[in-house]
């Protein structure tokens, strides 16, 4: 379940949908049983959305912490990046967290889709 969130400004709406610069990727991958971990890095929340869409072969690799404070920092949205700090806070467990914070995203890209005017691109 995600938390309600007001409408991002068009700003932010547009800083949610670009990548952010080379030099300000977040460390991510996935862990795969028969692989191991395949390291990889993000530059855009739609980049996050994709890796933490649940996957029966693999498990996302990423620190929600640290993506929280990318998407406050270096994305700028305060409001979701505290709506993914409560989604660690209540997940009860770290599957649980990424499917959560998965939506989350989710619904916040729908969002930026709407106010950019791009409907659910």
């Amino acid at each position: 379940m995600s938390i309600d969130l007001l409408l991002p400004s068009e700003e932010v709406a547009r800083k949610l949908l670009e990548k952010v610069p080379y030099a300000n990727r977040l460390p991510a991958g996935r862990l795969v049983m028969t692989v191991g971990l395949q390291q990889s890095h993000v530059r855009s929340l739609q980049e996050v959305h994709a890796l933490l869409s649940p996957d029966a072969s693999s498990l996302p690799a990423i620190s929600l912490a640290a993506l929280a404070d990318w998407v406050d920092h270096i994305v700028g949205d305060v409001d979701l990046s505290e709506a993914l700090r409560q989604v660690m806070r209540d997940a009860l467990s770290y599957v649980d967290s990424c499917v959560q914070a998965c939506d989350q995203i989710g619904d916040r890209l729908a969002q930026a889709h709407q106010v950019a005017g791009l409907g659910n691109a």
